[in-house]
C-alpha cells in the first residue's frame, strides 16, 4: 500500500521527537530540561488518550481528565509527605484505581436506543 507524502511526513517528525524525548536525560544535563521533557511525555499520553476517545470512539467525556488528575495529584501529594520512592508512586496509582472507581457516575453504562 503506498503512503502519502503526509503520511510520511508525519511519522518522521513523530521518530524524531521520539528520539528527543528518549535521549534528553543525556542531552540535557540540567534538571529543568528533563522537567520539561517529562511533561512532554505526560501530555503526550493525555492527547493520545483525547484521540482514542474522540476521534476512535466519538465519545465526549471528560472523565479521564478526571482520572489523570487524581493519580497526578495523589503521587504529587504522597511524594511531598513520604519523599521519592516507588511506595509514594504506588499509592498515587491507588488514588487513580479510586478514582477510575467512580466511572459509573461519569460515563453513561446503558446503550442509547
Amino acid at each position: 500500500m503506498k503512503q502519502s507524502i503526509g503520511s510520511l511526513t508525519v511519522k518522521s517528525a513523530m521518530l524524531v521527537i521520539a528520539a528527543l524525548l528518549l535521549f534528553a536525560p543525556f542531552l540535557f544535563q540540567d534538571i529543568r530540561a528533563l522537567e520539561v521533557a517529562a511533561r512532554i511525555c505526560i501530555f503526550i499520553v493525555l492527547v493520545a488518550s483525547y484521540d482514542l476517545l474522540i476521534g476512535y470512539t466519538g465519545i465526549v467525556s471528560f472523565a479521564h481528565t478526571m482520572f489523570f488528575g487524581f493519580g497526578a495529584y495523589g503521587s504529587a501529594i504522597a511524594l511531598k509527605q513520604m519523599g521519592p520512592g516507588w511506595d509514594a508512586v504506588a499509592l498515587g496509582t491507588v488514588a487513580g484505581v479510586v478514582a477510575v472507581s467512580y466511572t459509573h457516575l461519569t460515563l453513561p453504562t446503558t446503550p442509547y436506543v
